[in-house]
């Protein structure tokens, strides 16, 4: 037992005591070391500063680990001595306020406590967000948000009018940047709605091999293919661009 004592300067030996709490039933305080001449009072006092309840709020009760005994701490003035205090025992805290913010795990489990909401019409009021910044870059720059990928709509269609329209093997030329290819395929995309026009580019300006949410829809080289609305494709007479056949400036 002397091992598990230590003297403070002028005084008797600190006795470690387990410290447990009625609202935190997933935590205990280990060998916290108490001074046996202190009162009640004195430690309650010390205890608030460790687990937040009042002292006028604490009901403390000395326990053996076993559950042998539990013996009340009813006498502030006592001291802490006088109900025979040794190391290995508990020092139970009873919280007795009904409004507690420990009450029930409400400091143990976090899905407990309540979340910061922001509404969307407070949100839109606020400067310096994402949202307004990615408005005034819509406005600006229109064309770096209509990249006429799997994810756009556009109003229903026949899909036999859309392959006349675009016939496969016809070549084209895709927008955004003028990307030049063939039709490769028409028709609707897995995860997508309507219909979509797949093409083989020229060069490897695209997204995919022609395969869209692992199904595959043509055969083309990685980064040489993608699926755009037809508002973003145009056939014709749109030959492969030699880059050594451009009049030098």
């Amino acid at each position: 037992m002397a091992d598990s004592l230590q003297r403070p300067l002028g005084g008797c030996a600190l006795v470690p005591l387990d410290i447990t709490h009625s609202n935190f039933e997933n935590h205990r305080w280990a060998e916290i070391r108490l001074d046996p001449e202190h009162t009640i009072e004195q430690i309650k006092e010390r205890l608030y500063r460790m687990v937040g309840t009042p002292p006028a709020s604490m009901k403390l009760t000395l326990q053996h680990p076993t559950g042998e005994f539990e013996i009340p701490l009813d006498d502030d003035s006592a001291q802490l001595k006088r109900y025979g205090i040794e190391p290995g025992l508990v020092l139970h805290i009873d919280d007795t306020d009904p409004n507690s913010l420990s009450k029930g795990g409400g400091l143990e489990h976090t899905e407990m406590v309540a979340k910061y909401t922001m509404s969307d019409e407070d949100y839109a009021k606020r400067s310096g967000t994402m949202r307004e910044f990615k408005a005034r870059m819509q406005a600006a720059r229109p064309e770096l948000f209509s990249q006429g990928d799997a994810s756009s709509e556009e109003p229903a269609e026949s899909l036999e009018q859309l392959k006349q329209d675009y016939p496969v093997d016809s070549r084209c030329e895709v927008q955004p940047g003028g990307r030049r290819g063939r039709v490769a395929y028409v028709g609707q995309v897995e995860g997508g709605t309507g219909n979509y026009i797949g093409v083989e580019l020229d060069e490897p300006q695209g997204k995919n091999d022609g395969t869209k949410n692992g199904k595959r829809y043509f055969d083309c080289r990685p980064n040489y293919g993608c699926f755009v609305r037809r508002d973003k494709v145009a056939v014709g007479d749109f030959p492969p661009i030699d880059p050594f056949d451009l009049e030098e400036l």
